[in-house]
């Protein structure tokens, strides 16, 4: 039998949260506590149900939990009693995250930290999940007849001026904010897609 418990005030997220302390920052920024408020960030689910959806061990997931918790990273929207035990339902504390900037200073150990965690977080889980989709047989590879299993991934240097290089960031940057605002719109039908983009000077660029 399960008891609903309390259901707590918090409903829907905050627009924004801002990070203002480097111990905030350092859990925020972990790939793990990532992954886990990126899957919290549309619907409050539990432990366990986060747990099955992840393919991660329930017990240790407890541990992260009272981190992002006693940070403000994430809140307790509902509790309900199953047998013995109370099961409690999380939801993102916001939407987006937010890091004062002091915190980012260049060669400051927050943002050696930030920057590190950041990187492992974005690449290393794209790599893994294109390794997975790819040997799973839904990523094709190859020019597939059907666009929605493609993937595109290159990489390549050029020169240039740096007018067209504003260019080309205004339009990556344009591409990336539709991507963000499908993720703000309430959750919709369709297949799962990750979305990765970089593009950097490779050396101090010209004023």
């Amino acid at each position: 039998m399960k008891e609903v418990l309390a259901i707590g005030t918090f409903t829907n997220p905050e627009d924004e949260f801002l990070i203002q302390d480097l111990e905030t920052l350092q859990v925020a920024a972990d790939p793990l506590h990532l992954q886990l408020l990126a899957t919290i960030r549309d619907e409050a689910k539990s432990i366990k149900q986060i747990a099955a959806e992840l393919q991660l061990d329930q017990v240790k997931l407890y541990y992260h939990f009272n981190m992002l918790e006693s940070h403000g990273l994430v809140k307790v929207v509902m509790e309900r009693k199953v047998r013995h035990l109370v099961e409690r339902f999380y939801r993102v504390r916001a939407y987006h995250l937010r890091v004062e900037d002091h915190l980012l200073s260049i060669g400051t150990k927050s943002a050696d930290i930030a920057n590190e965690q950041m990187l492992s977080y974005v690449f290393d889980k794209a790599k893994t999940k294109l390794r997975k989709g790819l040997e799973g047989g839904w990523i094709d590879g190859e020019a597939s007849q059907q666009p929605q299993r493609r993937f595109i991934a290159q990489r390549n240097s050029l020169r240039l001026p740096p007018e067209e290089a504003r260019l080309f960031f205004e339009k990556i940057s344009a591409l990336s904010n539709q991507f963000q605002e499908r993720m703000d719109e309430p959750k919709s039908y369709g297949d799962w897609y990750d979305f990765v983009l970089a593009m950097y000077p490779l050396k101090n660029p010209t004023p």
